[in-house]
Parts: structure tokens; C-alpha cells; sequence
């Protein structure tokens, strides 16, 4: 099939959750039953990736066929400063601003570490008690085995690529700045001592428009991510069942970027690396 045929098939399998095809490395048929309901879920993330992801679990829990019933947040504090009575806010995370905007209940733990912070209780009026499950989408922080065994169904994490591709903090970008013609996003569990290692419950492929910049495979990847994921909440004991290990011999790593990798060498750099890195 040709990347764009491809590439407007996977938009429209991100608009209609039921269409949304499995890599064939897993090789399974995630039922789209509404079965499982009720569910208590603590949202972890931060930037525009894990924001679309939010949006959609957030959509569920409001919509007609629900298997979400309470919905937190865990992310990063708001930076900001009172003037004539007002936040003025110099930094404000995508989740952060996506959970104040529906009323969701945010949780800010400690800047630097994860390790004292203590897993909060549902805090619903009616609903109460432990959360049944949570989902990390870009967060970036590491998560104790205390924090993971602290949920009844444990964690699972939503990552835009396919694993064991691109483990790391960067791995659309790298699939940009490699001229990748299709990336992805995979549904693993959280290994509780290596970053991007888990079980692998779910893949979907997307392939990379020649000349879409990041941030529209970022929003994309992230709508995918979070239907991808839905799926795999409304049948997560079958995702479980047939989960397979990562092979190790495959792994690729990524790092995060800064200015420098941005700096244009004209005498080395083609056109098409100038626009890959800009």
C-alpha cells in the first residue's frame, strides 16, 4: 500500500476506535465489547502526546458506552504568579491545562523523584476507595514497584512507537530525524525496572506523512494512543493473556534533544534533513 493510502487509513481508524487494526508482530483481535465498565483510572502524563491520549479516555468516561467511571490525573505543577489577583501562569503542562478546562481532579507530586510521593484514593463524592488501574502516556518520570503494585489491575503505559523500537523520551522525533516511513504506538505493562520494557498488549502501525511536521504526528499518535488503549481496558485480561515479550535483540534506543541537535550543517546536510530537523 502506498504511505498515503496508508496514512489516510490509519486517520481514519483514529476517528472510528472499532476500525483500529493490531500490528501482526502481536497478532490479535482485541474484542471492542463495552463488557468491562465502571473502572477507576488514574491518568499519568504531561505533554501533547499524553494530553490527546487523556482527551480520549476522558471521552469515554463521559460518553454513552463507557467503561471508564472515575477519571484522575497525575502531572506536572502549573508554574505561576498572582498579578491584580490572577494567575499568570509562566508554565502550565498540556495535561495540567486539559484537566483544569473539564474539572478533573489533578495530583502534583514532588519535582525531582516519585519515590516518597504516596498514591492518592478516589476522591468522587459517591465513588471512593482504590483505583482500579493506571495508564502513564509521557510522563517521564520513573514509577516505583510501589506505586505500580499499588493499583488492583497494576499499569500499563500507552508509547508512540513500536517496541521494542525507540524505547526512551524521543521516539517520534527519531522517527522523523531517520526518515521512518511508519512508526506507531504501543499498549505495554510498566516493568518495574526497565524503561520501556514491559509486556506488549497492543500495537497499531501509523504510517509518517513525507511532510507532516511533528506536532500533527504527535496529536495524531496520541488519539491512536488513547483508542488503542481503550481497547485494551475493555479486555484487558484477553491483552494480558496474549501478551508477548519484548525481543531484546531488536531494542533500539532514544535520547531527548536539545538546541545543538537543531544546528543546520550546510556542507553535510541534504535538503530533506534540513526539513526533518526543523
Amino acid at each position: 500500500m502506498a504511505v498515503a493510502a496508508m496514512y489516510m487509513q490509519a486517520r481514519q481508524m483514529a476517528r472510528c476506535p472499532a476500525r483500529l487494526s493490531l500490528s501482526p508482530t502481536c497478532r490479535r483481535n482485541l474484542s471492542v465489547s463495552t463488557s468491562v465498565s465502571g473502572l477507576k483510572v488514574l491518568f499519568f502524563g504531561s505533554d501533547e502526546f499524553a494530553e490527546r491520549v487523556l482527551r480520549e479516555l476522558e471521552g469515554n468516561r463521559v460518553g454513552t458506552q463507557p467503561c471508564i467511571d472515575h477519571l484522575e490525573v497525575v502531572c506536572p505543577k502549573a508554574q505561576y504568579y498572582m498579578k491584580r489577583e490572577k494567575k499568570v501562569y509562566t508554565y502550565q503542562s498540556p495535561v495540567d491545562k486539559h484537566a483544569t478546562k473539564k474539572g478533573l481532579i489533578a495530583h502534583h507530586p514532588f519535582p525531582a523523584s516519585m519515590s516518597s510521593w504516596m498514591l492518592p484514593m478516589v476522591d468522587g463524592g459517591n465513588i471512593s476507595g482504590q483505583f482500579d488501574i493506571g495508564v502513564v502516556a509521557s510522563f517521564g518520570r520513573f514509577l516505583p514497584p510501589r506505586i505500580i503494585n499499588g493499583f488492583k489491575s497494576g499499569m500499563i503505559n500507552v508509547h508512540p512507537s513500536l517496541l521494542p523500537k525507540y524505547r526512551g523520551p524521543s521516539p517520534i522525533q527519531t522517527a522523523i530525524l531517520n526518515g521512518d516511513s511508519v512508526t506507531g504506538v504501543t499498549i505495554q505493562e510498566i516493568h518495574p525496572s526497565v524503561i520501556d520494557g514491559g509486556k506488549v498488549l497492543a500495537q497499531a502501525p501509523y504510517p509518517i506523512p513525507p511532510t507532516a511536521p511533528s506536532i500533527q504526528l504527535i496529536e495524531e499518535m496520541g488519539t491512536l494512543g488513547g483508542q488503542l488503549t481503550l481497547k485494551v481496558l475493555r479486555d484487558l485480561d484477553f491483552a494480558r493473556e496474549k501478551s508477548i515479550e519484548q525481543d531484546e535483540t531488536k531494542v533500539s534506543h532514544t535520547r531527548l534533544f536539545d538546541r545543538e541537535d537543531s544546528v543546520i550543517v550546510w556542507e553535510e546536510m541534504t535538503a530533506e534533513d534540513i526539513f526533518r530537523v526543523h
